[in-house]
C-alpha cells in the first residue's frame, strides 16, 4: 500500500506502523494498535494533567486559574510567558469607554514594542504579537496586562478549548446531519450514544441528586428497552427461515473481486539518490556508464559476450572453415606472446 502524499503528518505517524509492503488485511489489525497506542497516550496525559500537582507561587494568581484549565505540556508553555511578564512595562496611550488601547514595550535592553487593545467590560482584546491567533495561548503582553489591571482569571475569550483539560473526552469525528439518514451504520450508532452517554454522566456525577435521578431514569430506560428486545425476539419461524434462504441466496451470488491496482502517488524510493533531480527514462537511458569491450576495444554499451563485431566474425569463420570458430581480435593470450 501506497500514500498519496496529501496529509504528510498522518503519513508520518502510520509509517512507524505500517511498512510499504503491508497487505490490505494485515492494514486493518495494525491500523487498530495504532489507534490503541494514540488512545493509551492520550489517556496518560490526561491522567498527569488532572492528578499531578503543579508547583505554582502563591502571588501567581493566574498560574493557579490556569492549572485548572490547561493541560501539562500547554500549562508550561504558558508558565514561560508568564515567566516574561517582568521584562515589559504597559503605558496606557488611549482610553474610550472600557476599551483601553496600551503599548508595551520591554526595559531589558531590547527594542520590542507591540501595541494591544483590551475591553474591560466583555474582556475581550488582542495584541500585535498575534501569539494567541497563531498557538491559541496569551501572550507575554496580555498576561503583563492582565496583572495591571488586576484580573485574576483568564478571560474565556483566551482560552482555546482544544488545549484545555479533557477536551478530547467528548469530540466526535462526524456530522449531526449523517444521523438523519434512516440506515445507519452500527458503529456510528454507537459512537453518538456513547458520547452522549459519557457526557451526561460527567454532568450527573457532580452532585448527589443529579446522581440519583441519572440512576432512576436510567431503570426506566433499561426496563423499556427490555420490553422491545422480547417483542422483536417473537418472530414467525416461517418468516425467519424464508429470511435466512434469501440472504443465503444474496451471499452466494455476490462475487468479491480484487481490488484494483493504482499506480503510486509519489515517488519511488529506489534508483536515485536523496534530494537529487528525478531523471527520465531516456536521460537514464543517455547517462548509463559506458564499458570497453575486450574484443573489439569499442567503448560502448556492450561487452565481449554481445560484441556485435565478433559475432560477425565467427559466423563468417564458421561459413569459410566448416564450423571452426576464430578468435577473438584481442584475445588476453596475445599479452603472453614474445
Amino acid at each position: 500500500m501506497s500514500s498519496t502524499g496529501r496529509s504528510e503528518s498522518t503519513n508520518n505517524f502510520i509509517n512507524g506502523w505500517l511498512p510499504i509492503t503491508t497487505g490490505l488485511c494485515n492494514f486493518v489489525t495494525k491500523y487498530e494498535v495504532a489507534l490503541i497506542e494514540v488512545y493509551e497516550r492520550e489517556s496518560a496525559e490526561d491522567f498527569a494533567s488532572e492528578c499531578r500537582y503543579r508547583q505554582v507561587g502563591p502571588h501567581q494568581a493566574l498560574l493557579k486559574d490556569a492549572v485548572k484549565i490547561y493541560t501539562k505540556i500547554m500549562f508550561h508553555k504558558l508558565q514561560d510567558q508568564f515567566d516574561q511578564v517582568v521584562r515589559f512595562v504597559a503605558i496606557k496611550r488611549d482610553v474610550e469607554g472600557n476599551v483601553r488601547q496600551l503599548t508595551v514595550k520591554s526595559h531589558s535592553g531590547r527594542a520590542e514594542s507591540f501595541e494591544l487593545q483590551i475591553d474591560l467590560e466583555k474582556l475581550t482584546g488582542n495584541c500585535g504579537c498575534k501569539l494567541f491567533e497563531y498557538a491559541g495561548l496569551p501572550c507575554c503582553h496580555l498576561l503583563k496586562v492582565f496583572s495591571k489591571y488586576d484580573i485574576l482569571k483568564i478571560p474565556k475569550a483566551f482560552i482555546m478549548t482544544k488545549w484545555t483539560i479533557g477536551a478530547n473526552k467528548f469530540s466526535r469525528s462526524y456530522d449531526e446531519s449523517q444521523l438523519e439518514g434512516d440506515n445507519l451504520r452500527h458503529a456510528l450508532r454507537h459512537s453518538h450514544l456513547l458520547l452522549r452517554a459519557s457526557n451526561l454522566f460527567e454532568r450527573a456525577s457532580k452532585i448527589k441528586e443529579s446522581f440519583d435521578f441519572a440512576v432512576l431514569k436510567l431503570d426506566e430506560l433499561e426496563s423499556y428497552l427490555q420490553n422491545y428486545d422480547d417483542a422483536l425476539i417473537q418472530i414467525d419461524a416461517s418468516q425467519q427461515n424464508i429470511t435466512t434462504s434469501v440472504v443465503d441466496f444474496l451471499v452466494s451470488e455476490t462475487m468479491i473481486l480484487n481490488p484494483f491496482v493504482v499506480q503510486t502517488k509519489v515517488r519511488a524510493k529506489i534508483d536515485h539518490k536523496k534530494w537529487a533531480r528525478w531523471k527520465g527514462g531516456m536521460e537514464k537511458a543517455v547517462m548509463k556508464k559506458k564499458i570497453t569491450c575486450k574484443s573489439c576495444r569499442v567503448l560502448g554499451n556492450h561487452d565481449k559476450r554481445t560484441c556485435p563485431l565478433l559475432k560477425t566474425m565467427i559466423a563468417e569463420s564458421r561459413d569459410n572453415n566448416n564450423g571452426e570458430s576464430i578468435q577473438p581480435l584481442h584475445s588476453n593470450s596475445d599479452n603472453y606472446n614474445i
